[in-house]
C-alpha cells in the first residue's frame, strides 16, 4: 500500500496576542427556539465586566441581559447577576454603536458560579442601500463586505416584503488580536471546539422604522471576512459558522473560499442565507484536558466566582471553565497546540501560565495562585516582530508580533520611530514593498493595564523577485518529485483497509470513471473480500476521475487519468507491500503525469505507520505545460517516512533520491519532520554541490529556504 501523506511538512507555531478571560463580543439575529433540553434547574451567580474590544477600556451603561434579568454595567464595566437557569448560562451585552456581545457558560448545581468577560466590537460601517436595487457595503480600509441582491430583504418578524432603504451595519471581529472579541465559547452545536480565522457581525434594519430585517427565504447574500488568525497555515476553503443566539453555540452552514486583495490582504468569500455573526472556522479535531486547582495567596480556596481560560498562541481559539467549590477545574486545550492558562475574577487574577504543545491530558503539578498584583503586570513579548514569510519587492508584505499580558493587550506599530496611524493589531500589513522599505526599522509597543513594553527592532530585508522565483521553483520541484507517491496511492485506494474488501468503482470516482477495475483478473463490483497474507494483482484505468472524499488518494484533489497495474501483498496484520506500474497516470490540476515502476511498503506498529518508497530507474514525472513538456527521470535512491498517529508527528528521510532534468543530475538528501526539529535539513545537490536547502531557523522558529545555485524550473 502507498501511504497517502504529504512527504514533508512543518509543525509551525506562532505566538500571538494573549487576551485573558475571553468570552464574547458580537451578536446574532437568529430566531430559533430555545433548547428544550436546558430547563431551569440551577441558580447561577455571574460576576463580570464589559470591555471595548479595540481600546481595552471598560464600558459603562451596557445593557446586560440573562433570561428575565436585566442590568446595566457600572462605571468600571462591572455587573453582578443571579439567574435561574439550566446547565448553561447565556449573558448578553448591548450598547449603541457596538455589535451585541454574548457569553455562554456551562454550569452545574455543584459549580454554579462564573466570572464573565465580554468584549464588544465597534460598528465599523452603517450604510443604507435601496432594497429594490441591492448593492454592496464595505468597511473602509478593509476587505469586510456584504453584497445584497435586488429585492432580497424582508421583515424579520413577519417575513413580509419591504421597500425603501435598508441600513446595513458591519462589525469586524479579530480573534487574532483578541479571542474575547468572539461571541460564545468557540464551541459548535455538535460539541466540537472550533478555531477562528476571522468573523463579521451583520445587522439589517429598516432605515425608516428601525425594524430588524432579514434575507427572504430562498435568497442569499455574499459576504467577505478578513483573515485574522494566529496560525501561519490558512486553508484554501473553510467552513462557515453562524452564532445561534438562543443556544450560545456555533452552527456550521456553507463554506468560504480564500481570496486576496493586493492592498488589504487575504479574505474569505462565501454566500449566506441569513444574517447574524458569521465566522470562518476550522473544527478542532482533537483536544486534551488540562486539570488543576486555584488557590488564594494564603492557600485557601477562593469563594468568589473564578473562571479559567486557555487562550491559543498558535491558533485563534479559547476554552473556558469555572472553578468549583473545591477550587478544582478541568479545561480543554487543542491537541498539540500552545496556549496560556489563566484564572481570574473581576478583581484578581493569576499570572498567565504558558502551556506547551501536548498530545495527552495534563495535570498541573502546582495550583494557580490568585495574586492581587497579577493584573497590573505589563505585557511580555512571546513573539518579537518578524516577517510572515518572504518580503518581496513589489509585492504585499506582513509583519507579526505577539505579547502576553493580563487583561486586554493593545498594540501600536512604529516605523523608524514614527507611529503608524491605524496599525494597532498584532499583524501589520504593507500594501506594496518598495526599494525604500529595505533597511526600514519596525517596532511595536504592547500595552495593557500594567503598562507598556516595546519590542525588539526588526530591520526589513527584501528579497528580489528573481530570488522568490527560485524558492518557488524549489518547492515546485519537491512537489513534482513526490507526485508519483501521491498518484500511486490510487493503487490501494480501492482497498478498504479495515474490512479487507474492495470498493466499488462508483465509490472511488465521484465523477468520471474507472473504465476497468479488476482484482486477480476478476471484475470488481464492490464488497469482494481480499484474501489476507497473499499477493493480488490489481488493475485500474482512470478516465477523468475525481476521487471521492475519504478514499486513500482523495487528498490529491485532482482529476486522474491513466492506468495502474499493481502487485499488492495484503497482510492479515494490515501491512501492505506493492509494486505499482503507472502508465501516464496524471492529475489534470497539477498537470503532472507519472510513468514507470514504483515500489512501496507500509507497516503498522500500533500508532506508528512506516512507509518506504523507491522509484525504479527510468520512471518519470512529466510536467505538461503550454510551452512544452519537462520530464524528470529517476535514477536511484528512496524515501522513508514514518507517521505517529497518536501525536500527529511525522518524519521523512530522503536517501539519495536521484533524478535528472534536461540531462542534469540532481540528488535530494536529508530529512524533514512535523513538528520541525532543530536537526532537520533537506539539501538539493547537483554536481556534488548544494544548490538549495531547507532548514529550521531557530531564531524565528520557522522553516527557511536558502538558494545557493540555480534550481531547475519544472
Amino acid at each position: 500500500m502507498t501511504f497517502k501523506k504529504a512527504p514533508f511538512g512543518w509543525g509551525l507555531t506562532l505566538a500571538a496576542t494573549l487576551v485573558l478571560q475571553a468570552c464574547g463580543g458580537g451578536g446574532s439575529s437568529d430566531t430559533a427556539a430555545n433548547d428544550p433540553s436546558a430547563q431551569p434547574s440551577n441558580i447561577a451567580h455571574a460576576q463580570g465586566v464589559v470591555y471595548d474590544a479595540t481600546t481595552g477600556q471598560p464600558l459603562s451603561g451596557v445593557t446586560i441581559t440573562s433570561g428575565d434579568t436585566v442590568q446595566t454595567s457600572d462605571a468600571q464595566g462591572h455587573f453582578d447577576l443571579t439567574q435561574k437557569t439550566g446547565n448553561s448560562l447565556d449573558v448578553k451585552a448591548s450598547l449603541s454603536g457596538y455589535g451585541d456581545g454574548q457569553a455562554h457558560i456551562e454550569i452545574s448545581a455543584s459549580n454554579p458560579n462564573a466570572h464573565v468577560v465580554i468584549s464588544l466590537n465597534k460598528v465599523a460601517v452603517n450604510q443604507a442601500l435601496n432594497v429594490s436595487t441591492g448593492g454592496s457595503v464595505t468597511v473602509p480600509n478593509s476587505t469586510a463586505q456584504v453584497t445584497l441582491t435586488a429585492d432580497s430583504v424582508v421583515d424579520a418578524a413577519t417575513g413580509a416584503a419591504t421597500t425603501g432603504q435598508v441600513n446595513i451595519s458591519i462589525a469586524q471581529i479579530d480573534p487574532a488580536s483578541q479571542t474575547s472579541a468572539m461571541p460564545g465559547s468557540y464551541k459548535a452545536d455538535n460539541g466540537q471546539s472550533i478555531e477562528s480565522f476571522g468573523a463579521i457581525q451583520v445587522h439589517l434594519t429598516d432605515a425608516a422604522s428601525g425594524k430588524p430585517l432579514q434575507l427572504a427565504a430562498g435568497k442569499t447574500a455574499t459576504i467577505r471576512i478578513p483573515v485574522k488568525t494566529r496560525s501561519l497555515t490558512v486553508p484554501a476553503t473553510i467552513p462557515l459558522y453562524y452564532f445561534k443566539e438562543s443556544t450560545g453555540l456555533w452552527v456550521q452552514e456553507g463554506s468560504a473560499t480564500l481570496k486576496h486583495d493586493a492592498k488589504l490582504g487575504d479574505y474569505y468569500e462565501g454566500t449566506v442565507s441569513h444574517f447574524s455573526t458569521w465566522n470562518a472556522d476550522k473544527p478542532i479535531e482533537q483536544s486534551v484536558h488540562v486539570t488543576g486547582c486555584v488557590r488564594n495567596a494564603d492557600n485557601s480556596i477562593p469563594t468568589q466566582p473564578i473562571s479559567v481560560i486557555t487562550d491559543g498562541l498558535d491558533y485563534s481559539g479559547a476554552a473556558f471553565a469555572s472553578v468549583d467549590a473545591n477550587g478544582q477545574f478541568d479545561i480543554m486545550l487543542k491537541r498539540n497546540g500552545r496556549a496560556t492558562l489563566t484564572a481570574s475574577s473581576s478583581e484578581i487574577s493569576t499570572s498567565p501560565l504558558t502551556l506547551e504543545a501536548s498530545a495527552t491530558d495534563t495535570k498541573l503539578a502546582n495550583c494557580l495562585i490568585l495574586n492581587a498584583n497579577a493584573l497590573p503586570v505589563k505585557p511580555v513579548f512571546l513573539l518579537q516582530p518578524m516577517a510572515a514569510g518572504m518580503l518581496v519587492e513589489g509585492q504585499p508584505g506582513m509583519l507579526l508580533a505577539g505579547a502576553q499580558g493580563a487583561g486586554l493587550v493593545r498594540y501600536q506599530w512604529f516605523r523608524d520611530g514614527a507611529a503608524l496611524p491605524g496599525q494597532t493589531w498584532p499583524m501589520l500589513q504593507i500594501a506594496q514593498l518598495t526599494a525604500a522599505d529595505a533597511g526600514a526599522k519596525y517596532t511595536v509597543v504592547a500595552t495593557n493595564q500594567g503598562g507598556s513594553t516595546t519590542s525588539n527592532t526588526l530591520v526589513l530585508t527584501l528579497t528580489s523577485a528573481t530570488a522568490q522565483a527560485q524558492q518557488a521553483a524549489f518547492y515546485a520541484l519537491l512537489d513534482a518529485v513526490m507526485e508519483p507517491l501521491n498518484l500511486s496511492a490510487a493503487a490501494s485506494a480501492t482497498v478498504d483497509i479495515d474490512l479487507g474488501q474492495m470498493l466499488a468503482p462508483a465509490q472511488v470516482c465521484s465523477s468520471g470513471q474507472i473504465s476497468t477495475l479488476t482484482l486477480d483478473g476478476r471484475k470488481v463490483v464492490g464488497g469482494e473480500p481480499i484474501t489476507p497474507d497473499a499477493t493480488h494483482q490489481l488493475n485500474a484505468t482512470f478516465s477523468s476521475c475525481t476521487p471521492v472524499d475519504g478514499t486513500q488518494f482523495s487528498s490529491t484533489n485532482g482529476v486522474l487519468s491513466g492506468s495502474i497495474a499493481a502487485s499488492v501483498f495484503y497482510g492479515s496484520n494490515g501491512n501492505f507491500t506493492d509494486t505499482a506500474v503507472l502508465t501516464n497516470l496524471g492529475d489534470a490540476n497539477t498537470k503532472l503525469q507519472s510513468s514507470g515502476v514504483f515500489k512501496s511498503s507500509q507497516t503498522f506498529n500500533g500508532n506508528l505507520v512506516a512507509n518506504a518508497w523507491a522509484p525504479q530507474a527510468g520512471a518519470t514525472v512529466t510536467h505538461v505545460t503550454v510551452d512544452g513538456n519537462h520530464t524528470l527521470t529517476y535514477t536511484g535512491g528512496s524515501m522513508v517516512s514514518s507517521v505517529n498517529t497518536d501525536n500527529q508527528s511525522s518524519n521523512a528521510s530522503y536517501q539519495n533520491l536521484s533524478f535528472t532534468i534536461d540531462k542534469v543530475d540532481y540528488v535530494l538528501t536529508g530529512q524533514m519532520s512535523t513538528p520541525i526539529l532543530l536537526t532537520d535539513e533537506l539539501k538539493l545537490q547537483s554536481g556534488g554541490k548544494t544548490i538549495a536547502r531547507m532548514y529550521f531557523d531557530s531564531t524565528n522558529r520557522l522553516p527557511r529556504v536558502e538558494i545557493i545555485g540555480t534550481v531547475p524550473a519544472f
